[in-house]
């Protein structure tokens, strides 16, 4: 009489050996880029001789940018430095100002702000509006015609462009940009200061601002702006 045996099935073990173990995902870092060009930044640090400064940040679409620094306890302490901006490698913000002598990196959060790791500005919020201050004392550029009878000034640092008036006191220096041999297309660099004020005119450059100048101080034949 023949026997039947009946085998059990077969097992196949899905927990064994070295491939078997399941595989983990790494979490994955977003990086946060800096998507909002034009764009005003504002916050707040310490000022050397006490209380706060409100710090303003202005990053302008062509990579030109300003920023400001008013003291509340000392106004001879406000500052306005002019420069550029790019974007690094990182995905983080480098300003460069006053012709590279002062170098800061900032970084986008998803909240539309940027931080300064190790820097005594910390955290810049942004803010509506653009970044007009009312007063320049002292700002360094070209001062030439871009058409006849129109004069415009491009800060040196930053390459940003007003279109310009004289107040009275200062209109005399159409005549000194003749002397010291001046081709108006070209232009010279000037040392001057007056006001800004928007209007309601744009260019490539964004809203246009009208700076009146109301003084000067030299022409600087020789040199030439980098922008």
């Amino acid at each position: 009489m023949r026997s039947t045996f009946i085998l059990p099935p077969l097992l196949l073990c899905t927990a064994c050996g070295p491939s078997s173990a399941p595989s983990v995902a790494e979490p994955s870092v977003e990086q946060v880029t800096l998507t909002v060009v034009p764009a005003h930044y504002q916050g707040r640090s310490a000022c050397p001789t006490g209380g706060d400064t409100l710090v303003d940040l202005q990053l302008w679409g062509f990579g030109g940018c300003l920023m400001m620094d008013r003291c509340a306890m000392d106004p001879e302490q406000d500052a306005i430095r002019w420069g550029r901006w790019r974007s690094d490698d990182q995905g983080g913000v480098e300003v460069s100002l006053s012709g590279g002598t002062v170098i800061r990196h900032f970084r986008p959060t998803g909240d539309g702000a940027l931080t300064a790791d190790g820097d005594p500005v910390g955290t810049l919020e942004l803010v509506p509006g653009q970044l007009i201050p009312r007063l320049v004392r002292s700002a360094k550029g070209t001062f030439y015609q871009p058409r006849p009878r129109v004069w415009h000034f491009r800060e040196c640092a930053s390459g940003r462009e007003f279109l310009v008036r004289f107040a009275p006191q200062a209109a005399d220096i159409e005549s000194a940009f003749e002397e010291a041999g001046g081709e108006p297309a070209q232009g010279l660099v000037v040392e001057l200061g007056g006001s800004l004020a928007p209007t309601g005119l744009d260019d490539e450059q964004g809203q246009v601002v009208l700076m009146t100048i109301e003084h000067w101080a030299r022409f600087f034949p020789k040199e030439r702006c980098p922008n």
